[in-house]
Order: structure tokens, then C-alpha cells, then sequence
């Protein structure tokens, strides 16, 4: 395998990620809970509000730059490291299936235009893989420009797109990889990042360590794994909003 088909994220900031996806399905568990409506319209949308909310917050802004891009009525996060030239977005697992079996269609998908950015890392394979197989001209130039309209807000060259997709059940985070894909989506490199998913349990206070900062916390108490996490996020976002 190539040295460029790698998901070089390092492994605290895959970790960051993942706990990041578990707070933003456990802050709209807690929403749900405490809202109660006849209906639910805006369920997708306000979930994804919060996971992307969290995702934000928890990346440190010294290394990414997090911005938000409109398709339609929908909104996504790009999650760009400033360090390796990578793009990470996120999807459901489920969506990125549906997305594949219509992947042919003369309509183009944000993941298919933004994968176009892989193009690069299967060069020495185009024996093997045809990286727009299947597309006419017409789709290959929709599928150009959608992705320079997603970049434009992107201070950097993007040398490699990575899709993290997960599952949940019962919003509490199953699964979650990281793939590298060709816009027909003909997966590259995958990566299982599901080891990094935190089990809900109590820590006793006395054995908290938080990168060696003070917090006030009253002795006596249970602390979760999740409140430590959510005091590192806090500091990320004091730091940009001091910045």
C-alpha cells in the first residue's frame, strides 16, 4: 500500500473524535428527554446540529480548521488538518450505503465531488480501479465544480479527503471507521476506529488526572468519564474563542 493510502490522523485525535460523536448523541439523548414535543420533524437535522457542535468545540484550532458548508438545506462540517493537508467529513454508516447504490446517477453527491481530491493517491493503481468509472462528461464537470465550491472556505491544499462513518443504537455510538474512497466510492483504505469508543462508567475523583490543569471539583463526588472529557472540550473553546 501506498505511504498516501493511510488515515494518518494521529491517535489522540482519532480519540477526540470519537468521544466528540458519543457527547453530541448523548447532548441530544438529554434534549429529547427533556423536550417534549407531539412531533419530531427536526430530529435528523438537530442531532446532527449537535454532533457537528461537538466535533468543533472538541478539535484543537491550532492544528484543525472547522467550517461549515451549505448544500441545500442540509449543512456539513469539513475538518480540515492543517498539519497533513487532510480533509475528514463525517456520515452514517447507513447514508454512505444509500449513497453507493445510486453512486451512477446523473446526480452528484457532495461525497462524490470531494473524493475527487483522492485522485492523486490512485495513480499506480489505474489498472486496477477506473477512478471515474461509470461517469459522463456532463457529471464529471458537476461533480469539479461542486467540489471547488466546497473548498473555497478551506485556507490550504487538500491532498486527501477521509470519510469517518459510525452507527448508533439508541444514540449511544456502536461503530465508527474511517475510509478513504474514488468518487464512485470504491473503497481504498479503511480503518476500524471502534476500539476507541469509550464504555459509560464512573471514575472515583481521586483518580482524575486532566493534563495536569485544576478543576473545581467537589471532593466526595462521582465524576463520569464523559464531565472529563467535556472540561477538555470547555478549554479548547475558551481557547478559540480567545483567539
Amino acid at each position: 500500500m501506498s505511504n498516501d493510502l493511510i488515515i494518518d490522523m494521529k491517535e489522540e485525535d482519532k480519540k477526540v473524535i470519537v468521544q466528540a460523536l458519543q457527547n453530541g448523541l448523548e447532548r441530544f439523548n438529554e434534549h429529547m428527554g427533556n423536550t417534549r414535543t407531539v412531533t419530531n420533524m427536526g430530529y435528523t437535522g438537530t442531532k446532527w446540529d449537535m454532533i457537528n457542535t461537538e466535533c468543533r468545540d472538541a478539535l484543537p484550532e491550532k492544528k484543525y480548521d472547522v467550517v461549515v458548508c451549505k448544500r441545500g438545506v442540509w449543512q456539513l462540517i469539513l475538518m480540515y488538518d492543517k498539519d497533513t493537508k487532510t480533509l475528514y467529513t463525517l456520515m452514517k454508516e447507513k447514508r454512505y450505503e444509500e449513497v453507493c447504490k445510486t453512486v451512477k446517477s446523473n446526480k452528484v453527491h457532495y461525497l462524490e465531488a470531494i473524493a475527487t481530491v483522492n485522485k492523486g493517491l490512485v495513480e499506480e493503481r489505474q489498472e486496477q480501479i477506473a477512478f471515474f468509472e461509470g461517469f459522463n462528461e456532463l457529471k464529471v464537470e458537476k461533480m469539479q465544480n461542486t467540489v471547488e465550491q466546497l473548498l473555497n472556505k478551506i485556507d490550504g491544499e487538500v491532498k486527501k479527503h477521509v470519510l469517518i462513518t459510525f452507527t448508533d443504537k439508541s444514540l449511544e455510538l456502536c461503530s465508527i471507521s474511517a475510509l478513504i474512497v474514488t468518487p464512485s466510492l470504491q473503497i481504498l483504505c479503511k480503518e476500524d476506529w471502534t476500539e476507541y469508543i469509550e464504555p459509560k462508567y464512573s471514575l472515583d475523583v481521586s483518580t482524575i488526572d486532566i493534563y495536569s490543569e485544576d478543576e473545581e471539583i467537589e471532593l466526595g463526588l462521582k465524576v463520569t468519564k464523559e464531565n472529563i472529557d467535556n472540561m477538555r472540550i470547555k478549554r479548547n473553546r475558551e481557547k478559540r474563542n480567545r483567539n
